[in-house]
């Protein structure tokens, strides 16, 4: 079983006090793309060959790209009230983004 991902649940959690018109725009937007991540790294480790990895790596890459956009965009529309646990996730997604560079790196 796949290990819970802080992002993704903060994600949620941060998303919660998003206003109701925005549930099926910029919500349901950063929430797919906080699933995607351990969803993806779960799908291509059964897969298991550097190709396949590193192309899954950059996909993932582009997911906290999006959802870093994405939840600034929220913040400069006034739609989130928890800085802690924004700048925890921001925090985060920079961790990630390093450790997939890394991971990029030892592929090639």
């Amino acid at each position: 079983m796949a290990k819970r991902d802080k992002n993704c649940h903060f994600v949620y959690k941060l998303t919660r006090g998003f206003p109701k018109e925005e549930i099926y725009a910029l919500t349901s937007q950063v929430k797919r793309a906080s699933v995607s991540i351990p969803s993806n790294i779960a799908e291509e480790f059964g897969r298991q060959t550097d190709k396949s990895f590193n192309y899954f790596l950059n996909i993932i890459r582009g997911s906290l790209n999006k959802i870093e956009t994405q939840l600034i965009i929220a913040k400069e529309l006034k739609f989130i009230s928890d800085e802690n646990l924004l700048n925890e996730i921001f925090y985060l997604i920079e961790k990630e983004g390093k450790m997939i560079n890394a991971f990029s790196k030892n592929l090639k």
